[in-house]
């Protein structure tokens, strides 16, 4: 949410009214401006939850440096990293995780403060990555009564050994409606199979582990994913995926049933 302050720093609700020495042009831009940034954030917002969901589930890190310049200091992006629990890595291996007070101080699941290093390499830990330290960062949450921008902590997860049918959670011959497909493009898939007439029957989606597709039948168009059919049977392949990437598999699929 967009805060305004005035010039003691403190917070008001609008922008002041006019006074006869103001001047009247200025005074009607900063109105203006105003209006267009409250509307124009609410999208950027959006998206960059978007954005740091999927750097959880794609395993993206980024160096201290930038981490500590780019993210934590910026004057949007804080919100999100303040809420979510953030874990440093070294050689691909997660070693120590931590969060932050509300006033911007990093801390470790104990409250005791540190720093984040340059050369250091920080993501967002998946709940299935996290370990006896899920629990403790529960509650260190709970005590808080923080919110977290996007499901980590309390992320439903999906393990492969759960699923002993091999049905991937009853996705398989699951019949969904045409028109759900259009949601997966947001989450990384990519069509394939275009034909001719203009036509596709599969998707596929790259994870850092190895990759995954789904076929659906009878097919869905280019034009309208509905022209066909409005409804489509699932069949679902992967092979080898990690724990983490076969659960994010499975929840991301679990989104077509509406």
């Amino acid at each position: 949410q967009p805060i305004l302050k005035d010039a003691n720093g403190l917070a008001i609700k609008a922008l002041p009214k006019g006074i006869p020495s103001d001047e009247v042009r200025l005074a009607a831009q900063s109105s203006a401006k105003w209006l267009e940034f409250k509307k124009d954030i609410k999208p950027v917002a959006a998206l960059q939850l978007v954005r740091f969901e999927q750097a959880m589930s794609n395993s993206r890190r980024w160096g201290g440096e930038d981490f500590n310049n780019l993210l934590v200091n910026h004057p949007l992006l804080q919100k999100v990293v303040r809420g979510l629990v953030w874990a440093v890595y070294r050689e691909g291996a997660m070693v120590s995780t931590f969060s932050f007070r509300p006033d911007g101080t990093a801390i470790d699941v104990n409250g005791i403060a540190l720093v984040v290093q340059p050369d250091a390499w920080v993501g967002v830990p998946h709940p299935l990555d996290m370990g006896e330290e899920l629990e403790a960062w529960k509650e260190v949450f709970r005590q808080s009564k923080q919110a977290q921008p996007f499901p980590q902590l309390v992320r439903k997860v999906y393990l492969e050994e759960s699923d002993p049918d091999g049905t991937f959670f009853g996705l398989e011959g699951l019949v969904v409606p045409s028109l759900a497909f259009k949601g997966l493009k947001a989450m990384g898939w990519d069509r394939e199979g275009d034909t001719f007439g203009g036509t596709f029957d599969s998707f596929y989606r790259r994870f850092a582990s190895g990759s995954a597709s789904i076929t659906v039948s009878p097919g869905l168009s280019l034009a309208a994913y509905d022209d066909l059919a409005s409804e489509q049977t699932l069949s679902v392949d992967s092979a080898g995926l990690a724990p983490v990437d076969f659960s994010e598999l499975i929840r991301e699929l679990q989104t077509l049933k509406g």
